[in-house]
């Protein structure tokens, strides 16, 4: 006896093309911004010292927020409709995670925590 079922529910791939545009825009958008750099440096000094310094990275606060809404849309979009995205969720869910991870490191790259010029 067989029985048939819907392979879009039920069964997922390893095709490339079955994940999600928001997991692929944030993965890009992630790694590019990592080369880009897009800063404002400011610095104070007093009798040949520097005392204050501040950098900013323009650049690195837009992948931050690229990054933190692809990932929040790549997780969310395969946990509601699984069916929508059939690639293996845990290839999207990881993704989803380190393209938030990335977001994270874009924020402190922004602020200059991460190779700022102070």
């Amino acid at each position: 006896m067989t029985t048939s079922h819907d392979t879009t529910e039920h069964e997922s791939t390893m095709n490339l093309r079955d994940a999600p545009k928001s997991m692929w825009v944030g993965l890009i958008v992630g790694l590019v911004a990592l080369v880009v750099n897009m800063s404002f440096t400011s610095s104070q000094s007093v009798n040949g010292v520097v005392t204050q310094c501040t950098s900013i990275n323009i650049a690195a606060f837009i992948a931050a927020a690229v990054c933190l809404i692809c990932g929040i849309r790549t997780i969310s979009g395969k946990l509601r409709r699984p069916g929508r995205y059939p690639m293996h969720a845990g290839i999207v869910l990881g993704a989803g995670g380190v393209i938030l991870l990335l977001a994270i490191v874009h924020v402190l790259r922004g602020i200059g925590i991460i190779s700022g010029a102070c």
